[in-house]
């Protein structure tokens, strides 16, 4: 008379998920960077920039305002399952590039630093939630789709002016050092093209999911974090 009250539930929770993976990814990624640039502090302590965080928050949030139902802004067009799948596509080719470039071709002089087992968690909350996604949101999103028709002969000036510029804003970071924004220019590069990448003919290209996923992954081995410098 009353139904299965079990199988009410379990379609109940099956609608949910489906729903949930289904929801564009700028609404639970918004909703997550401000709970923790509010509370990071009372997970990690001192170890936790809220401060950063609230500059990268500012800045997803202008970037979302001015593109707002635009078909620019890859975030409208990505659908959650399928950006954390491309995403950890992105850190897997980046890790195992990584791994070869430091053991075999620089042999152990890249991705030598250092951070304390303190640091490890805040660091990656920060790079994987505000840095990278903020980041390939203005570079690989936006301003990659606004410069994308652009060629000289047949170069296409949107890998080099998205790089140049993603180098530049990293001056400071850097600080200024040529060799340095040199590297950051090439990143840029790599990681524009990992946006065009197509991993098999079932899948479609990784796009800018991919491209954060390869830019946390980098920013990580960078720091220790991947690449064994975490100490106590």
């Amino acid at each position: 008379m009353y139904g299965n009250p079990r199988q009410v539930s379990g379609n109940d929770l099956e609608s949910f998920l489906r729903r949930l993976t289904n929801l564009s990814i700028a609404a639970p990624l918004m909703f997550v960077m401000l709970f923790l640039m509010l509370n990071g502090s009372d997970f990690w302590g001192a170890e936790w920039e809220s401060q950063t965080a609230l500059v990268y928050v500012i800045m997803f949030g202008f970037v979302l305002s001015i593109t707002f139902n635009n078909k620019l802004i890859w975030l409208n067009k990505v659908r959650l399952k399928e950006g954390v799948m491309n995403f950890w596509i992105g850190f897997l080719m980046m890790f195992a590039g990584l791994v070869v470039l430091s053991q075999y071709v620089l042999k152990g002089s890249f991705g030598n630093a250092s951070i304390s087992v303190a640091a490890v968690y805040p660091a990656i909350a920060l790079h994987s939630l505000y840095v990278a996604p903020v980041e390939e949101t203005i570079f690989r999103g936006v301003l990659k789709e606004y410069l994308k028709g652009l060629r000289l002969y047949f170069i296409p000036l949107g890998i080099i002016l998205t790089s140049a510029t993603f180098a530049i804003t990293h001056y400071a970071v850097y600080g200024g050092v040529g060799m340095s924004l040199l590297w950051a220019f090439v990143m840029g590069c790599v990681f524009y093209l990992l946006t065009e990448f197509k991993p098999s003919k079932r899948f479609g290209k990784l796009g800018v999911p991919g491209a954060i996923g390869a830019h946390f992954m980098y920013n990580c081995f960078i720091l220790g974090i991947f690449s064994g410098g975490i100490v106590t």
